[in-house]
């Protein structure tokens, strides 16, 4: 993935992180149709995943456990609906 798409990925996600924190019904919808609202919002998914959305609060903090590295295997990622192509991630 290009380092411009990268930021681009990034600073939708961030946008998605602060109407969640303002938008109360947006986050019911982010936690229940999580791949379509990424998407929607311009975040690129591959979508043979299912993304879910975890809310750290003031009394629980998640720690994520990633994926093997072996298991990984580089796709065509979805095309976000604002963006005209799609992103490639390169193998590690």
């Amino acid at each position: 993935m290009d380092t411009k798409k990268y930021v681009e990925g990034m600073q939708n996600w961030a946008k998605v992180v602060s109407k969640a924190w303002t938008d109360e019904k947006f986050k019911k919808r982010l936690s229940l149709e999580t791949n379509k609202v990424l998407l929607e919002e311009g975040v690129p998914i591959d979508s043979d995943f299912q993304y879910k959305i975890l809310e750290n609060t003031k009394d629980e903090i998640n720690f994520i456990i990633p994926i093997e590295r072996k298991l990984i295997r580089p796709k065509k990622l979805n095309k976000p609906t604002n963006t005209s192509k799609p992103i490639k991630f390169k193998p590690l």
